[in-house]
């Protein structure tokens, strides 16, 4: 496994650029981009935008954020970007025409609020409780410890106070957090 970032050889945009290209010759007729970058100020270095202005016209269709937790069908200079915020409060649509297989253009990606509504289907909110106890059965095992504080830091500021050398935190570089986990 390899980690790229905006100084490795390739970089990571580079090689989005390739994998884009790669995905049209061998007859994509839809390319998104599914990230975790964010748009906000702290994902500075890293961010939606950048990838998206390294590669526009090479045939990306949407990038399908996180990260910064932002609600947006489309960046601030209309870049086709698209994140719904956090917590599954909202849910994002972009659709794809079944006759051309390419993305509808006539169709503007939009976002759904979920509420207490959307969940008054019987069949469905047995479902998903069923689901939901598994996946709390399992998120509950104790996996591990740590005898030290972990470092999580998503800044330059706290990640130095937390002992990370990397400027942008646990975006950038390894950190002992990350460490427990792969461990």
């Amino acid at each position: 496994m390899t980690f790229l970032n905006n100084k490795t050889t390739p970089t990571i945009y580079d090689q989005a650029q390739k994998d884009i290209t790669d995905l049209k010759a061998n007859g994509a007729d839809v390319v998104l981009a599914l990230a975790h970058f964010g748009v906000d100020a702290a994902s500075s270095s890293y961010m939606s935008y950048d990838l998206w202005n390294t590669v526009k016209g090479s045939g990306l269709d949407y990038i399908l954020d996180g990260h910064s937790h932002t609600i947006m069908t489309e960046g601030d200079g209309g870049e086709p970007i698209i994140q719904t915020g956090s917590y599954f409060a909202t849910i994002g649509v972009i659709t794809i025409d079944e006759k051309t297989g390419k993305l509808d253009k006539n169709a503007k990606p939009c976002l759904y609020k979920i509420t207490q509504d959307s969940y008054s289907n019987a069949e469905v909110k047995a479902e998903s409780d069923k689901v939901s106890e598994e996946i709390d059965e399992i998120y509950s095992a104790k996996v591990g410890s740590s005898e030290v504080d972990l470092n999580g830091a998503r800044d330059a500021g706290d990640a130095k106070e937390n002992g990370s050398p990397f400027r942008n935190g646990n975006k950038d570089g390894e950190t002992n957090a990350g460490d427990f986990s792969a461990d």
